[in-house]
């Protein structure tokens, strides 16, 4: 397979300091971003694990993303139910029937060790920024 560039198509991206990366994709721009399709599903998950929230259906899940995008940059930019299909389609494994895994092996998928250096790591930078601790080795805040 060869790909054939327009001959601006170099200048462009040099102009642009996109050179390295991959070209631009044809169409428009995502209107939603990745990071929200991603909390959508996981807590999708995690509130099917949880027995007496019951089912994250999408009748469920659409106040949420109205309140996730409240007073935002996206709040109005896209239709909620459009964000709960994009979050299916984008992130199809956090969208199995709760009866279908146990709940062992949620707790257990859910629990990586990527997962807790995020959580301590983002404590950590609450802490600091409220001037609990500070960043430097041995140093105490009176």
């Amino acid at each position: 397979m060869h790909c054939q560039l327009k001959p601006t198509t170099i200048q462009d991206a040099v102009n642009a300091m996109r050179l390295g990366d991959s070209p631009l994709k044809k169409g428009r721009p995502k209107k939603i971003p990745p990071q929200q399709t991603i909390a959508l599903a996981t807590h999708s998950m995690m509130k099917q694990i949880k027995a007496t929230e019951g089912e994250a259906s999408g009748i469920n899940m659409i106040p949420l993303i109205k309140a996730m995008t409240n007073g935002t940059i996206w709040e109005g930019k896209f239709s909620a139910k459009y964000a709960w299909r994009r979050a299916h389609r984008d992130h199809p494994e956090h969208f199995f029937p709760a009866k279908s895994i146990s709940h062992d092996y949620r707790r257990a998928e859910w629990l990586t060790a990527q997962n807790i250096n995020d959580w301590t790591d983002n404590h950590k930078k609450y802490l600091i920024n409220i001037h609990f601790v500070k960043n430097e080795p041995g140093s105490k805040c009176e």
